[in-house]
């Protein structure tokens, strides 16, 4: 079975969790940014990558404005999201959303910290961000987080992992 998950952040990364049976490989693949989405580019790479796959389902993190977030990274971070869906619904891979709070509380609450204790919210989503590379690294530990010429893990790398890991664990909704 393969499980892809999707993070739709600015900066948008795939894992394409393939599961056979008697191990888990992940394959995670970061996709262009938000300049991406208005030339095309952005959805030729996802179509690209999922075609080529053979993906049984996928789960996208369900995502919304964020306070503080200008109207134009607005803007571009939502039509990314709905271009991601209309992907996966134009080549007939189920999908599902997840909000960051349940998958984060389903798959991380129990073994990593999730600032529950922290009032300042930067922080506490830092921990979050935190957490889910350690638990790639822990359950992973042959995916390359490293975007590009970057020096330090991704986090939206590590959160599509998890994503799909999550959707790997959840097959109530399957047909």
């Amino acid at each position: 079975m393969v499980v892809v998950g999707i993070d739709p952040g600015v900066v948008p990364a795939v894992c394409l969790l393939n599961h056979d049976g008697k191990r888990t490989r992940a394959q995670v693949v970061s996709l262009k940014g938000e300049q991406a989405v208005h030339s095309g580019s952005f959805e030729d790479e996802l179509v690209r990558l999922l075609r080529n796959s053979t993906a049984d389902k996928a789960i996208v993190e369900h995502v919304g404005p964020v306070a503080g977030q200008g109207l134009s990274s607005t803007a571009r971070f939502m039509v990314a999201w709905g271009l991601i869906r209309g992907v996966l619904a134009g080549l007939e891979i189920p999908y599902v959303t997840v909000t960051p709070m349940v998958w984060k509380r389903d798959l991380l609450a129990e073994k990593y910290d999730l600032g529950r204790d922290e009032e300042d919210a930067a922080k506490r989503k830092e921990i979050q961000k935190a957490s889910a590379v350690k638990f790639v690294r822990d359950n992973y530990p042959a995916v390359n987080l490293i975007r590009g010429r970057k020096t330090t893990p991704d986090h939206n790398m590590a959160e599509a992992v998890c994503l799909a890991t999550w959707g790997s664990w959840h097959h109530e909704w399957e047909d």
